[in-house]
């Protein structure tokens, strides 16, 4: 009895050790796709997403001046050393030094 047979189509299907057997059949194969599953997760560093590799957004990296200002609680001058580094937007440089945990280069 293969996985994803129709239970219908299957000799004697009225009978309940068929269908058990079915069922266990089935729950083994569950437990080998969450296994699976578990594996990948693990091996793409805990990152679940169904997006390809090629469309993720790279996480932004911050210089190693702003990661220690951000640290040492001085946020504004994180902000300002980012925009002065990178040319980027109060708002984003903001958003990203507030909400992000980026890569440090």
């Amino acid at each position: 009895m293969e996985v994803g047979t129709d239970v219908r189509s299957l000799p004697g299907a009225d009978d309940l050790a068929d269908l058990r057997r079915l069922i266990a059949d089935l729950e083994l194969t569950v437990a080998r796709q969450r296994q699976l599953i578990d594996t990948l997760f693990t091996a793409t560093g805990g990152e679940a997403t169904s997006t390809p590799a090629s469309l993720v957004k790279p996480r932004p990296t911050l210089h190693p001046d702003v990661i220690g200002l951000r640290r040492r609680g001085r946020g504004i001058a994180a902000i300002n050393r980012h925009r002065e580094l990178t040319g980027t937007g109060f708002a984003e440089a903001k958003g990203l030094i507030d909400t992000e945990e980026p890569k440090v280069l």
